[in-house]
């Protein structure tokens, strides 16, 4: 099979992105059930990890410190630009109360500039735990009525987006393994093996510190075991697998966020031209295409990765060419997030 690329789509507004569309105090029972996989399972438990990671930030060396590039731009679009200005003071004020957390735009750069220099600690405790930071911190101001606003100023978002880039550099840094490890908060401890399954995967190093991994994106990048997910229909064109592991779901995410697409030209005329689209959600914004234009692929090779963990994908076929689904398509009105398991490499149709 050849492959064929075309350029990552460009990031579209964070607050679509995050697909929040409520504004003012609709927001609270909104997140009543937080968002799926992004935020902590029980909201309430949000409001005490924002005054935490605020707290920190403002106490951290970094407070007082010079702030990162980006936070820099971010600081320095804020201050020339009136009504960015305007709207990001008031997207501040406009929290309501009982979730207010930041208080002035002093706050909100410093605790960016602490987000940004900290890799996500592991919790046990599913209620409490948080790997979308940023996410978190803005959750409330991009329901505000100044937020929407705020969040659709293509200025603002390009200096979101590399205040995002900047994050992402230092989760590839081996500054990012401090939570690597096997401490009650570290993504090496009993409970976040079992969580993800780290014996199904490729480990660098048992022995070594932070068992070999160079970073935290690349505690993430790890590669799975073959004899852990076998290949279905090696040698069957007609057997259709999952190019990656998950749920059924994100049909609204595939439209509105970061996303790759390659086009993948079948040695079965039957199957024509498969399109893999890899969509970066939220802080998952950063796509990884590892195959060239022309190159040939086999039947489940790996064609890249997602920085910040897993995301989501699509596969698009030509018309006619799906004979059947073999796994069940979740029931209408259901949890987007909790459609039927799907395993990389796994059987998901047939072809006619």
């Amino acid at each position: 099979m050849t492959t064929h690329l075309a350029a990552p789509h460009s990031r579209r507004a964070f607050l679509e992105t995050m697909g929040l569309t409520v504004a003012g105090a609709a927001a609270a029972p909104a997140l009543a059930a937080g968002l799926p996989g992004h935020l902590p399972q029980d909201a309430a438990r949000l409001h005490p990890w924002l005054r935490a990671v605020t707290a920190s930030a403002l106490a951290s060396p970094q407070a007082s410190g010079p702030y990162q590039p980006s936070v820099a731009a971010l600081a320095d679009l804020i201050e020339r630009d009136p009504v960015v200005r305007m709207y990001v003071t008031q997207m501040i004020e406009q929290v309501p109360a009982a979730h207010q957390t930041i208080t002035s735009r002093t706050e909100l750069l410093a605790t960016l500039n602490h987000i940004v220099q900290t890799a996500p600690a592991y919790n046990n405790d599913p209620s409490k735990r948080n790997t979308f930071p940023m996410s978190s911190l803005f959750v409330y101001m991009m329901y505000t009525p100044a937020g929407r606003i705020a969040f659709t100023n293509a200025a603002f978002n390009d200096a979101i987006r590399t205040i995002l880039q900047d994050w992402c550099a230092f989760l590839d840094s081996a500054a990012s393994r401090s939570v690597l490890n096997t401490g009650p908060q570290g993504w090496l401890s009993p409970g976040a093996a079992a969580l993800n399954k780290l014996e199904e995967f490729v480990i660098p190093d048992k022995a070594a510190p932070h068992w070999g991994f160079a970073s935290w994106n690349a505690y993430f990048h790890r590669q799975i075991r073959d004899d852990v997910r076998p290949l279905a229909g090696p040698n069957d064109s007609k057997v259709i697998v999952s190019a990656n592991g998950g749920t059924w779901s994100q049909e609204y995410e595939a439209q509105v966020n970061t996303r790759g697409l390659v086009f993948v030209e079948c040695d079965d005329p039957a199957l024509g031209i498969v399109v893999v689209i890899p969509i970066g959600i939220t802080e998952i914004s950063s796509i990884t295409i590892g195959v060239q234009a022309g190159d040939r692929v086999g039947k489940g090779d790996e064609l890249g990765y997602f920085s910040y963990g897993g995301s989501s994908m699509c596969l698009v076929f030509e018309p006619g060419v799906i004979k059947s689904f073999s796994v069940p398509s979740p029931e209408p009105g259901s949890d987007p997030d909790g459609g039927p398991k799907i395993q990389v490499r796994s059987e998901i149709a047939r072809a006619t």
